[in-house]
């Protein structure tokens, strides 16, 4: 209960800083944009799930409630991120277009399509599991790219504002917990020797034993 009452004081978090813009700016445009924050939110603490650090479980549960909340902030994100892009987000008077703002936008485009065909592949039952484990991977490259897409592209704050840092904190913290994943679990795991005792098949589940 703990980890969930975090993780929605994180998703709400924002509303502090949007809700003093809404006298300034379209209401509308400004729910996008804290659709699109709260999609990054919730796809960097996802991505901090997955690195499955220990101290994690005191505060969620187990690895099998980590995991299912890993799957719903994943499923969250996507639905916030598809709302999003329905309802548009830009605002006039927010600046002059540059490159990097073209680029960002173009990514964000990029990103979106990608994490929806990720998504499929991660609902088919049919996809073998070592073809979901390379794909899935790739969320968190796609993650670096919507991050990027945040920091640069037009909106009515500025990214070192405190709402900036807010969302920016959570893209950092997702692209680390990314990298940190990516390297060998050989280097961190806790290595112990045994024996194998017993296997036991019951129904779908094998329980094995270690000595």
């Amino acid at each position: 209960l703990f980890g969930l009452v975090i993780i929605v004081a994180a998703l709400i978090g924002p509303l502090a800083w949007f809700l003093p813009l809404t006298v300034k700016y379209d209401n509308s445009a400004l729910f996008s944009q804290y659709l699109g924050s709260a999609a990054l939110i919730a796809m960097g603490l996802s991505q901090l799930l997955a690195t499955r650090f220990r101290w994690l479980e005191t505060i969620f549960g187990g690895l099998d409630r980590i995991y299912i909340i890993h799957k719903w902030l994943g499923v969250g994100a996507i639905a916030a991120v598809l709302l999003h892009d329905t309802i548009d987000a830009d605002i006039k008077g927010t600046g002059l277009e540059t490159f990097l703002s073209d680029l960002a936008e173009s990514l964000g485009e990029f990103s979106l399509y990608a994490l929806l065909i990720l998504v499929v592949l991660s609902i088919a039952t049919f996809v073998p599991y070592h073809l979901w484990k390379f794909t899935h991977k790739f969320m968190g490259a796609l993650f670096a790219l919507s991050s990027f897409h945040y920091a640069f592209i037009l909106k009515p704050f500025d990214v070192l504002e405190p709402l900036g840092l807010y969302v920016l904190g959570f893209c950092i913290l997702g692209i680390a917990c990314y990298l940190y994943t990516l390297l060998p679990s050989i280097w961190f795991a806790s290595r112990h020797a045994y024996t194998v005792r017993s296997v036991e098949q019951t129904g779908d589940a094998t329980s094995v034993t270690l000595d």
